[in-house]
């Protein structure tokens, strides 16, 4: 898995030291790519529902050239993931541009606010379709800019990618 921590040891240490620690996790990647996603876009202060702007979509910057260079506000992508069967699933979003909240089949999975921007979904995967839901949020820096930051280069928005499903392997 990203961001995942390694304990080293410059010492002898005796043979059953690390007897009571867990065991690290083996964890597989799948397939993710032919995921498509439908994006919908919230502007803060202008609207109060979600507008559909792309069906059928890939991931790009959406205030980035393909997109909306002056949009703030929150974005949510939808797309369906169906499974054979279930077992231990991680959900990485890759890069991200805000703040992600993450919803599977109804159940709020919660918040990150930077990387890494991964969730275990085991508990709320079912076998066959399943409704990914991610909510990502920027800030007023696109559409309000000051003398200081018109000259700045501002960071991309939206969910990036590559979003990527980890299995655990089975030991």
């Amino acid at each position: 898995m990203p961001y995942q921590s390694e304990l080293l040891l410059f010492d002898e240490i005796p043979e059953n030291v690390l007897d009571g620690m867990p065991q690290q996790e083996e964890w597989e990647e799948m397939d993710a790519s032919r995921l498509s996603w439908e994006i919908a876009l919230l502007e803060q202060g202008k609207e109060t529902e979600f507008r559909t702007v792309r069906e059928d979509s890939g991931l790009f910057s959406i205030t980035g050239r393909e997109g909306w260079p002056r949009f703030s506000g929150r974005m949510r992508y939808r797309t369906r993931l169906s499974l054979e069967s279930v077992s231990r699933l991680g959900l990485d979003l890759g890069r991200v541009g805000g703040t992600a909240r993450l919803t599977v089949n109804g159940q709020n999975l919660g918040m990150r606010i930077c990387p890494p921007y991964h969730w275990d979904i085991s508990e709320t995967v079912k076998e066959g379709d399943n409704l990914i839901e991610v909510e990502v949020d920027n800030t007023l820096v696109h559409r309000i800019r000051e003398r200081f930051s018109e000259y700045m280069q501002i960071g991309p928005s939206g969910l990036l990618g590559p979003v990527k499903l980890y299995v655990l392997k089975k030991g």
